[in-house]
């Protein structure tokens, strides 16, 4: 428990839309913090504002130096394999070798496959697909490729990235997830699931791919509060607001809420779940952003540490 990683990230939007300095700001203290990784999500078409996420990663990659700069997720069907392999090779080449690319298939949102023109039908194979596609092109060789989704013809991507192959850290709840995360990608990112869940999709992990060790990155929602039961009620307003269903549930089983100290502790249990790394993706008004990752994720972090000394 004592060597996982804390991240930060945004929510699945904020209550608000914070100006774009805000949103710099945030990213660029999450690295003064110590934080290891900053992450930024994704959708083509989303009912609420949502800057584009290589966009916010590249602005953020000029203002720090060390920070993992990361997408939880980015919905890989809706994209040319190539396009995706060069803007990120592009970030990773720009920032120093600092890119994990959390990617998943997508299907909550018909409006998003609408936007890319495609439908949301075969998503996972479609996204299995590009997985293979982008560790090929990500060795700087040309690819030639042909399936039912993509028809590639000595196409290259060069440079390469730092790194030589980005990190992919596959997202999702359902067996197909976890047997992609297992077989073709580099890690699991479990979201919106309790500690338990989590250990029960660890298991199966290792079942799946006969390996002990995998990355697994937990993204935690969190509603920071000095009143326990004000920063519930408003974790499950804001959640069933923006997925559009009742998120009472889901709130009381894996979103942490209440003051930093209440909130580190039952990270705690993510981390005894048996997972590698968590992002803390504070729930908060755009005026309150800041606030919230210097003073209460800042404070998790101080006290995370505390508890690894002991």
């Amino acid at each position: 428990m004592n060597d996982v990683a804390l991240g930060v990230g945004f929510g699945p939007g904020t209550l608000g839309f914070p100006p774009g300095e805000v949103m710099l700001r945030f990213g660029e203290l999450a690295e003064e913090l110590g934080f290891a990784h900053f992450w930024a999500n994704d959708h083509l078409s989303w009912p609420h504002p949502l800057v584009d996420p290589l966009v916010l990663l590249s602005a953020v990659a000029a203002r720090t130096q060390h920070i993992g700069l990361a997408t939880g997720v980015y919905l890989l069907p809706l994209r040319s394999p190539a396009a995706t392999a060069r803007a990120f090779a592009s970030l990773d080449y720009v920032s120093g070798g600092r890119v994990i690319l959390g990617v998943g298939v997508g299907g909550e949102f018909a409006a998003d496959f609408s936007a890319a023109g495609i439908t949301a039908d075969r998503r996972g194979a479609r996204a299995d697909s590009a997985m293979r596609l982008l560790h090929r092109l990500w060795q700087g060789e040309p690819v030639d490729h042909h399936d039912d989704f993509y028809e590639l013809d000595h196409v290259s991507v060069l440079p390469r990235p730092i790194q030589r192959d980005i990190p992919i850290i596959a997202g999702g709840r359902s067996e197909a997830a976890l047997r992609r995360a297992a077989t073709l990608a580099d890690g699991w990112m479990p979201y919106l699931m309790s500690p338990e869940r989590i250990r029960q999709g660890i298991d199966r992990l290792r079942e799946i791919s006969g390996k002990q060790d995998h990355r697994v990155i937990a993204h935690v929602f969190t509603f920071f509060g000095e009143n326990r039961d004000r920063a519930r009620k408003d974790a499950i307003a804001y959640l069933s607001s923006q997925y559009q269903r009742d998120m009472e549930r889901t709130v009381d089983r894996c979103v942490p809420h209440g003051p930093a100290e209440v909130v580190a502790e039952e990270l705690r249990r993510f981390a005894e779940a048996g997972v590698t790394d968590i992002v803390i993706r504070p729930l908060a008004e755009p005026d309150q952003l800041l606030r919230s990752l210097e003073q209460d994720a800042g404070t998790v972090r101080s006290l995370w540490l505390e508890g690894s000394r002991r």
